[in-house]
């Protein structure tokens, strides 16, 4: 027979999963948003689009875009909720309850850094067809933060039933860091290459 914990555990789970469904559809949007070329369709404001909170007779692209803006204010708050709820769930008694809220937090931290590298971006305008080296290098961190917090959040969705003692779940958040800043180093490279053509 399942406890209350086990039944509150589940659902803190289910959550979890949402949270990270939820931020992967704003990533695919996010690269639709670029694609499109529809990164400028607020303008070079934030968090107003063209100046206003509701644009009058939009074109498509600040459509785009303010749709981008409205999905990931929702995955922040998402976040945060999960972020809440998970520290209220897990006590700092037990070990591993405080790799949960290690977790809790580092979530709640990445996705205020993912919302301050979108706002930069914005008001910098390295969005649209700005092919800067500065662009290179704002967007290389904003993928590289992307892939982070969505470990973070995988860990949070897999940790109570794959990774049950802190031991697993520390490695597992170790071993997740690790493949995604390898994969990332390219991506580093990328910009400063590219900072290099534009100079010479």
């Amino acid at each position: 027979m399942k406890s209350p914990r086990d039944d509150r555990s589940a659902a803190l789970t289910r959550f979890a999963w949402g949270v990270l469904a939820v931020n992967l559809a704003v990533i695919v949007w996010g690269g639709f948003v670029r694609a499109s070329g529809s990164g400028a369709g607020c303008g070079a404001h934030w968090p107003l689009c063209n100046g206003v909170v509701v644009p009058q007779d939009p074109q498509l692209e600040t459509l785009i875009e303010l749709g981008h803006r409205l999905t990931s204010g929702l995955a922040l708050l998402a976040v945060v909720a999960l972020g809440v709820r998970t520290l209220r769930q897990y006590s700092k008694v037990t070990a591993e309850g405080r790799g949960m809220r290690r977790l809790a937090w580092l979530a709640v931290l990445f996705i205020f850094v993912e919302a301050a590298l979108g706002a930069g971006l914005v008001l910098l305008e390295y969005v649209g067809q700005n092919s800067s080296g500065a662009r290179a290098v704002w967007m290389a961190g904003h993928l590289v933060n992307t892939f982070l917090l969505l470990a973070i959040l995988a860990g949070l969705a897999f940790a109570p039933f794959l990774f049950p003692g802190t031991r697993s779940l520390n490695v597992a958040a170790k071993i997740c860091v690790f493949i995604l800043l390898v994969a990332s180093y390219d991506l580093l490279l990328m910009p400063t290459t590219q900072m290099k053509a534009c100079i010479s």
